[in-house]
């Protein structure tokens, strides 16, 4: 096998084109490399050791192209740790604000740089949700994988995030270094302590270029040829647990995979995250979110229309919470007129097409005339439009994998133009 040689990274990212100049996609990257070395991370194999960003003007740029070819106005910035750099953030988010792009968006980071003023900062610019590398939960398996960050620490970046109404992710894992049921019994302990909004437990996979796989081969349980040799997509192990633990660590992963829910504030909680943004439209919506649950429908109803007079970017969610709210009050002139204005402005939510749906399915059967009103679900949370099919896996190449033809131009449709036609579709009829 002949390796290339190495090459010099890219320092000057704005050096090269802006991938919003030429493709629709809600994936941001504002930057290259994480300055940490956790055992697990194949970061410096992708992208060479240490951080580069790209300039805070560039960013902006690429901001704008996205948010304006995006239907659901909703970013997901996936820099390995967007908040490196501090005061770059800080000037992001003053940016968006000045140039009023009106998007809500989430970011992936960790605990040890975070702060009061930036977290405050990034919640005005639109951030929902902070994903946050914590995997987990004893400091000796933190340790063990070279996090540099203490169970405290997480605590308190969690509470600070939480003051400003942003969501709290944590991406968990089980079979690092050293772990054992009495190390993963910690972790579960301590997410209930914790408490962030949602938690999701991935087991440990060993990549090349990592230092848990040079371990591995070190110690001679894992053959570096096993990669070049084998047809697999990822090689998921527990790297040095007991057959026991390994057992039980499989079965509880069967019977706990997925996003799980863990904690969401209630209304005294996000009055006082309004109280201290200020008139902020999504701290409006969180609250109006918080009085229908708790069935207080003439408030949530004022603070739901005052997130869409403030330009609340994602108005068909809002919309979708008065039309609830109708319906909970049995007007269902009013749930069909703002479900059809929803429609029109903002059609492109998961949650909406569902109830779009039921008022169908309703009408269908008869609509008032046979039954009540159709049981509409009200949420706003951070998500795009679900993907219906399963993405493709990795597999033999095409036979003309290596011809390149020329480049094509960038697309000079008007931004949203081929998407219009999908909100006539989903309008409700009212007839």
């Amino acid at each position: 096998m002949e390796v290339a040689p190495d090459r010099p990274a890219i320092e000057d990212l704005d050096s090269l084109a802006s991938v919003h100049d030429w493709f629709d996609t809600h994936i941001v990257m504002t930057s290259r490399g994480c300055a940490w070395r956790c055992t697990f991370c194949g970061a410096e194999a992708s992208w060479g050791r240490g951080y580069r960003g790209q300039s805070v003007d560039y960013v902006l740029d690429a901001l704008e192209k996205a948010v304006a070819r995006a239907p659901v106005k909703m970013l997901q910035i996936k820099d390995d740790t967007f908040t490196t750099n501090r005061k770059r953030v800080i000037a992001l988010c003053r940016g968006i604000r000045e140039r009023n792009l009106r998007f809500l968006w989430s970011c992936d980071t960790r605990v040890d740089v975070l702060g009061d003023e930036l977290l405050r900062e990034m919640r005005l610019a639109g951030c929902e949700r902070l994903s946050l590398g914590v995997e987990s939960g004893s400091q000796k398996i933190l340790d063990a994988i070279d996090k540099k960050i203490t169970p405290d620490e997480i605590v308190a970046s969690t509470e600070l995030a939480k003051k400003y109404g942003i969501k709290l992710r944590y991406y968990m894992m089980v079979g690092n270094r050293g772990e054992t049921r009495a190390t993963f019994d910690e972790t579960l302990a301590f997410l209930q302590r914790a408490k962030p909004h949602q938690y999701i437990f991935s087991c440990l996979s060993v990549y090349p270029g990592t230092r848990d796989y040079d371990e591995a081969v070190k110690q001679g349980w894992l053959d570096a040829e096993f990669y070049f040799e084998r047809d697999f997509q990822e090689l998921k192990t527990t790297f040095d647990a007991s057959d026991e633990d390994t057992g039980f660590f499989r079965e509880w992963f069967r019977r706990n995979k997925g996003l799980r829910e863990i904690f969401c504030e209630g209304v005294d909680d996000f009055r006082r995250v309004l109280e201290t943004l200020g008139d902020h439209h999504a701290a409006h919506i969180d609250l109006a979110g918080a009085l229908f649950r708790s069935g207080q429908l003439d408030e949530a109803e004022l603070h739901a229309k005052r997130a869409l007079d403030l330009g609340y970017p994602a108005p068909g969610l809002a919309l979708n919470y008065l039309a609830c709210i109708a319906a909970r009050r049995g007007d269902s002139a009013a749930m069909n007129d703002r479900l059809s204005e929803a429609t029109v402005r903002d059609p492109m939510h998961t949650v909406l097409v569902r109830n779009i749906r039921a008022v169908r399915q309703w009408k269908e059967l008869g609509g008032h005339e046979q039954r009540g009103l159709p049981d509409l679900v009200a949420a706003h949370d951070f998500q795009l439009l679900e993907r219906w099919t399963q993405p493709t896996l990795p597999g033999p190449l095409a036979d003309d994998f290596a011809v390149w033809g020329p480049a094509p131009p960038p697309p000079d449709r008007p931004v949203g133009a081929a998407r219009r036609g999908d909100a006539r579709k989903l309008r409700v009829v009212t007839g």
